[in-house]
């Protein structure tokens, strides 16, 4: 700008501000998810999120660069704290993800929930000013009442809300109505104990009548037993609740396992009986750690996906070898898509998402491709890994079960020991061709007490018809189709 004097130039770069956040790098998830790491202008970085589900989309916003509560779980409490947003930090965020939406999901947002990077009530000022300008009627005139804003229980805040009569939706990170329990997980808890937290929304409710929403994580055999599903019950008694039941996501760093199957099912139901609103949260975007707790700029073994794939480029990227292991065989070389680290990650996630609510226990795959997609299933799933092997392979006492290939027979052999009653079982293999395979290896599964038994395929050659000789009573999911 040369039309004005130099000094009144340098006057306004002393005075004002003219910045942005940019978007630095997007990340894909299986299910859909879309993270953004986004640069401020002082270096800091922080990440937000886009979680479609069915025709709508949440934005999951950051309020800090980091955070001070350093709750034991959470990925972005392990950073530290960095510092706050700024008002208008807060709302290019919002509007970036706005503008994202349309762009990558070609529809509005829907709902906007400040539950990412930091602890929104210890930046009030800075998240109010912002949401404030989203919602003005003059503005964005985006409803209020499709944000919801979560805290791990700033008391002062929630007063601060009740006392302005805010219009956005208030939750509660609360992970365990026992007091000792919840100070392990949450060094915010010493501060503000649950006698405390319970007279501040005692009285929030009472300013604005709006019901509360309870956040809890489950961890394994440390919040999910019937002891602690009474005191949450007991603890929602004293306003009106829904309770968002939510899996653990795993970070690096921490010993937090999530719980198992049974037991989320038994601490929903004694919820529900108690006529309690109850929602078990379906989690999303774990695949590129962009789920609750996991927002942390981090790159683990789970390593993110910056390319997007589709199904087309994984048919695409398996090899065909004519004439092995015999003249007039086309053979499916999975190696050239395994070797590349996005299809790779592709075919794991999109898998481990299409079983995620299944309660998978066991994942068997067999010899010898089998294994390579097998044990990263069971590793997503939360569940043990069974081989079926061929001839003299196993060393403890077998079942064994032979079967026909389109060039010979074969034997297939599981452990005696290998599954146990109840078990839900997923069978995978790399290839569905004539089916003698899958076949032998369900019936050898079904050998055993189990509840369940499901299979999938990497690719299925579907003019083969092996799909036929599989029992009717078992899915079948095969990923790509030829």
């Amino acid at each position: 700008m040369t039309n004005i004097s130099a000094s009144l130039r340098e006057k306004l770069k002393e005075v004002f501000i003219c910045s942005s956040i940019q978007s630095c790098d997007e990340y894909v998830s299986a299910d859909g998810t879309r993270k953004y790491t986004l640069s401020l202008t002082d270096g800091n970085v922080i990440e937000c999120v886009l979680i479609p589900s069915g025709i709508r989309v949440t934005a999951c916003i950051s309020s800090q660069a980091g955070c001070p509560l350093a709750c034991a779980f959470c990925a972005t409490g392990q950073l530290g704290f960095r510092r706050n947003l700024d008002a208008s930090e807060i709302h290019d965020q919002i509007m970036l993800l706005m503008n994202f939406s349309k762009e990558k999901y070609h529809t509005e947002l829907d709902n906007i929930v400040v539950m990412g990077m930091g602890e929104p009530l210890l930046n009030y000022d800075n998240v109010m000013s912002a949401l404030g300008k989203i919602a003005d009627k003059k503005l964005l005139n985006f409803s209020p009442q499709r944000i919801t804003l979560s805290t791990a229980g700033i008391v002062e805040g929630i007063k601060q809300m009740a006392d302005e009569n805010s219009p956005y939706h208030l939750a509660l990170s609360l992970h365990s109505a026992i007091e000792h329990k919840r100070k392990s997980m949450m060094p915010i808890a010493g501060k503000y104990p649950l006698a405390q937290l319970i007279e501040a929304l005692r009285y929030y409710h009472s300013k604005t009548n709006n019901r509360i929403t309870i956040e809890y994580i489950l961890f394994d055999k440390l919040n999910d037993a019937l002891e602690d599903a009474e005191a949450l019950a007991a603890f929602c008694r004293n306003f009106p609740v829904k309770i968002n039941i939510i899996s653990y996501n795993a970070t690096s760093g921490n010993t937090f396992q999530k719980s198992k199957t049974a037991a989320i099912t038994a601490f929903v139901n004694f919820l529900k009986n108690k006529n309690i609103i109850v929602n078990l949260r379906a989690s999303k975007g774990n695949d590129i750690m962009a789920a609750c707790g996991q927002l942390a700029m981090n790159k683990n073994k789970k390593e993110i996906m910056k390319k997007e794939i589709t199904l087309q480029q994984v048919k695409d990227s398996i090899r065909n070898v004519p004439d092995f292991p015999k003249p007039g065989i086309l053979f499916k070389d999975i190696t050239t898509a395994l070797k590349d680290p996005d299809i790779f990650h592709y075919i794991v996630d999109t898998l481990a998402n299409h079983y995620k609510d299944s309660g998978i226990t066991k994942v068997v795959g067999i010899e010898s491709r089998g294994f390579i997609v097998a044990g990263a299933l069971a590793d997503r799933l939360n569940a043990g890994f069974v081989p079926i092997r061929k001839p003299g392979k196993l060393p403890a006492p077998t079942f064994s079960k032979s079967y026909t290939l389109e060039y010979g027979e074969n034997i297939l052999h599981i452990h005696q020991d290998a599954l146990e009653k109840d078990d839900v079982v997923l069978l995978h293999d790399d290839l569905l061709a004539t089916g003698g395979s899958a076949r032998a290896a369900s019936e050898l599964i079904r050998l055993f007490p189990i509840k369940k038994l499901k299979i999938n395929f990497l690719c299925e050659l579907a003019f083969l018809n092996g799909k036929s000789i599989i029992d009717d009573d078992i899915d079948v999911f095969s990923l790509v189709t030829y």
